[in-house]
């Protein structure tokens, strides 16, 4: 059970450190997410790797335009263990990620902002997906 006594996701509970030891990035660090993304409110583009990994979040897709990964924030809040990280690219801009994870579950969203001399490009995606299995091969591309 975490401090709160709030019981987690099988699997996770043995990741959660005592009362004083480090943060809960253990719960997620290590693990690959096959999703499904696209724009809000418009069908899937294809499949993406979001991935948690020594304290830093990636996109498989965002990673490929430049985009770096970035150190991420968890936050329990009853089965969901929810997330949050910026990755920024020097060409491309910046995109929020928010997010949550439920069991082997993980649904997020993303704000992409681009910055241009003309105007300021904004899109917003959506991800939805599950825990790669240990050993399975991960998509290259979309």
């Amino acid at each position: 059970m975490a401090a709160s006594g709030t019981a987690l996701p099988e699997g996770l509970a043995a990741a959660v450190p005592a009362p004083g030891e480090a943060g809960f990035l253990g719960l997620l660090d290590g693990k690959d997410f096959i999703v499904e993304y696209g724009p809000v409110g418009e069908p899937s583009l294809g499949q993406d790797v979001l991935s948690f990994e020594s304290g830093r979040f990636r996109s498989r897709g965002c990673s490929d335009l430049g985009f770096v990964p970035a150190p991420y924030w968890l936050r329990l809040e009853g089965d969901a263990i929810r997330f949050r990280a910026a990755m920024e690219s020097p060409e491309h801009g910046y995109i929020d990620f928010t997010g949550e994870v439920v069991g082997e579950h993980i649904e997020a969203g993303s704000i992409w902002t681009r910055e241009r001399w003309y105007r300021t490009v904004v899109l917003e995606s959506w991800y939805r997906g599950a825990l790669a299995a240990p050993g399975q091969a991960l998509p290259e591309k979309s």
